[in-house]
């Protein structure tokens, strides 16, 4: 965990060492944003990488919750909708343990992930659909849910647990504007911190600073190349 104000510091001294012949200031609310804009980027572009990059996948275990079990409901249609954690962001692993009748029962069965385009062709495919004699389920994310095939009604889902990268909350400083609050851009009132939840330990909160302060300087005309800088920020041979 980082402070916001130690990041807030860390932003405004670059800012300070790279901005050496303007007068232009930066607002709380202005590096707030610029934060908040490099987290959600950071986070987007760490995770396409993760399957393939074992230095992104290492990264990343700072922000993965292990195994969680997840509130589940079989609708109409004999399919079971997984109701996803509120900070969820993606997932890394779907074990799922399930029962048939005939056949007993299967514990933490490794489910294999379907895009929504490729459903209909999977569950139509005797070499992919879904079984459970083969230890074969399917699941694809809808929304705030994954909807699980276990291949037929008469398979019972006893428990899925949940391995994921989890969201990064949004990086408020207040307590650095004289009236102790601001209001956002969306319209409320922020009048308490939230610090960083990335790992002092490791460079990747480094990185976010990294790049809002090269995106508040690129908004002040003082970056070029700026595209380059961001993937050297971002490289993985750079950050290990």
């Amino acid at each position: 965990m980082i402070s916001a104000r130690k990041i807030h510091s860390e932003v405004n001294r670059r800012l300070r060492e790279s901005n050496k012949t303007s007068n232009k200031k930066v607002t709380v609310t202005q590096v707030d944003s610029a934060i908040n804009e490099s987290i959600s980027f950071w986070l987007s572009e760490k995770t396409k990488g993760m399957e393939i990059d074992p230095f992104v996948r290492r990264e990343l275990r700072q922000l993965e919750v292990v195994e969680v079990p997840l509130e589940f409901a079989k609708d109409s249609s004999g399919i079971y909708n997984v109701f996803l954690p509120k900070n969820y962001y993606k997932f890394t692993r779907v074990l799922v343990s399930a029962d048939k009748e005939t056949c007993g029962y299967k514990s933490d069965i490794e489910a294999s992930p379907v895009k929504s385009s490729d459903l209909s062709r999977v569950l139509n495919d005797p070499y992919q659909a879904p079984s459970f004699e083969w230890e074969e389920f399917i699941f694809i994310e809808q929304g705030d849910h994954l909807r699980v095939y276990l291949g037929g009604e008469d398979v019972e889902l006893k428990e899925l647990k949940l391995s994921y990268i989890k969201t990064i909350p949004e990086v408020r400083a207040p307590s650095l504007v004289k009236e102790d609050s601001y209001i956002s851009y969306s319209g409320r009132v922020i009048n308490l911190d939230v610090d960083l939840e990335l790992d002092e330990s490791q460079r990747s909160w480094i990185d976010i600073v990294n790049l809002a302060s090269l995106s508040l300087l690129r908004d002040m005309g003082q970056v070029n190349d700026y595209q380059l800088m961001v993937n050297q920020i971002m490289s993985t041979k750079q950050n290990n």
